[in-house]
């Protein structure tokens, strides 16, 4: 099966969107600037006069744009610009120049705007249609029309220049608004994503926050299930860390959280998974392995952390843990499991501290 072809907008995600308007208004100025001599040539002198505006306004708009940071005002004088050149042009020289052409492109352009009053669009729109409209009916009669241009060669020239513009303007409307639409959607996920992360993440020890490790729990025990496999659960708690906050205050306290929780990441086999249970407490649990592989996880993380030295100021002083480890399955779900870590854990604790409990002293 071919795969559908699908537009890369990540070489846009990082790009002003004020460029696009920047190069909106060059296009217009340009544009402005073929009529402006046009309508010179034909003697029109008062499209002349208007277009001659027109430039002038697209030129300060261009010059202006990165010192402005509300859009919206330009937006809408940029609008009402080709709305009225629209009608007078058609108005001076009548319908079969394609000057109306710009009324249907500009159609969509309100719902784009940031207006105040999410009714304002509704309200505009319907009024440029009856523009367009009512320019049928009024140059319908060509004693209505201001110049009678008999040049039917210019005049088919000119509606082929108006009628190419005005279809590209929709499909830079249209480009536009796709790309926008795919830009706000990839930052959408973007930053659904940081916020699926960070609360997942202890933002302290940068490990699996409590909620998250639930929600492995209960992957890791469908697998162990649906494979007759083991896995471990290991509950680690930080010796008289309560001291050491006391003693050496809040800041060394969290410096020795985040070392032995860069220890426990580090030592713990990268199919495993590591939190922050709560305070001190630090939990892993390791799919596809039985106690004797688990305790020896636990105990390589023991001697690593009690050779581990702190300094706060002049102080230097270190710490130990003591891990209680469980093997869980299908006979031993992960609530039971962690129940047990637990126990586990504080039997330690009243056994001296600074060792791995699995039910027997290791």
């Amino acid at each position: 099966m071919k795969s559908t072809a699908k537009l890369d907008i990540s070489r846009f995600v990082n790009i002003s969107p004020k460029y696009m308007y920047l190069f909106a208004y060059i296009c217009c100025l340009l544009v402005h600037g073929v009529f402006l001599f046009y309508f010179r040539y034909i003697g029109v002198t008062e499209m002349m006069y208007f277009n001659f505006f027109s430039v002038a306004m697209y030129l300060c708009f261009s010059l202006m744009l990165f010192r402005v940071k509300n859009l919206t005002p330009m937006t809408c004088m940029a609008l009402l610009e080709i709305t009225i050149h629209s009608i007078a042009a058609t108005v001076y020289v009548g319908w079969g120049f394609g000057f109306a052409m710009f009324l249907v492109c500009v159609v969509p352009v309100p719902f784009f705007i940031n207006f105040k009053r999410n009714i304002t669009p509704y309200i505009i729109t319907p009024l440029i249609v009856a523009a367009f409209m009512g320019l049928r009916v009024y140059t319908a009669d060509e004693a209505n029309v201001v110049y009678h241009l008999n040049d039917e060669t210019s005049q088919i020239i000119l509606y082929m220049f108006n009628s190419f513009f005005a279809f590209l303007m929709i499909i830079g409307i249209s480009g536009i608004y796709k790309v926008s639409r795919q830009i706000s959607q990839r930052q959408l996920k973007t930053k659904n994503e940081t916020l699926s992360r960070l609360a997942a993440i202890d933002p302290l020890t940068q490990l699996f926050n409590r909620r998250a490790m639930m929600d492995f729990f209960k992957q890791i025990q469908r697998s162990a299930e649906a494979v007759h496999s083991r896995y471990i659960i290991a509950m680690g708690d930080i010796d008289y860390f309560r001291e050491v906050n006391n003693t050496y205050g809040h800041f060394c306290g969290d410096v020795v959280l985040k070392r032995v929780s860069a220890v426990m990441s580090e030592l713990v086999p990268a199919e495993g998974y590591v939190c922050r249970w709560g305070g001190e407490e630090l939990l892993f649990a390791v799919p596809n392995t039985d106690i004797e592989a688990g305790t020896e996880i636990a105990v390589k993380i023991c001697e690593k952390i009690r050779s581990m030295k702190f300094c706060c100021g002049e102080s230097s002083f270190g710490v130990t843990i003591t891990i209680g480890v469980c093997e869980c399955g299908e006979d031993i779900p992960y609530e039971e499991g962690l129940k047990i870590a637990d126990r586990y854990l504080y039997d330690g604790k009243k056994r001296g501290r600074d060792c791995v409990i699995n039910g027997d002293i290791q």
